[in-house]
């Protein structure tokens, strides 16, 4: 499987990254956007949260994180249940764009915060999509996950 580094360090705004992911208005840092669903009659669901950090105040090195996984049901040949497989969809994590190695800024105008892409896992109907650019791996995340009931949290301050 081809990895992402044709769109590592990619940068973007927080606002527009949530734009891409169907996400509006965009998350604050505290707050937390989750999917968790499955589809009886196929057994196949969803697991996926993004968090938004400020890594001044969160001890967090990323402002963004995205990890999304595709569950589905494993039964055995008599109908056991085996467990549950899970393949990534994504995992992406932003940080605040700034000089390598410089300490952890606040956010100030967290829509606005310039993110850049610093680590990056496709699950197969994206990695292998190498001519596409970070918007539109995004916008396909987006469109994954949009079909599965969310939920918007404020984390404790």
């Amino acid at each position: 499987m081809p990895d992402a580094a044709d769109v590592l360090r990619s940068r973007l705004t927080l606002a527009r990254c949530c734009r891409h992911l169907g996400i509006d208005p965009p998350l604050q840092p505290g707050e937390t956007l989750s999917w968790i669903g499955r589809n009886p009659a196929t057994g196949v669901g969803i697991n996926a949260a993004l968090y938004c950090f400020d890594p001044a105040r969160d001890d967090e090195p990323y402002v963004l994180s995205l990890g999304a996984y595709e569950e589905a049901r494993i039964a055995g040949p008599q109908g056991e249940d085996y467990g549950t497989d899970r393949r990534v969809i994504a995992s992406l994590d932003f940080a605040l764009e700034g000089p390598d190695g410089a300490a952890p800024q606040p956010l100030v105008d967290p829509p606005n915060a310039c993110l850049k892409l610093v680590q990056a896992e496709w699950g197969a109907g994206l990695a292998g999509e190498d001519d596409w650019p970070l918007d539109a791996r995004l916008a396909e995340v987006g469109r994954m996950l949009a079909g599965w009931p969310a939920t918007r949290e404020r984390g404790d301050d």
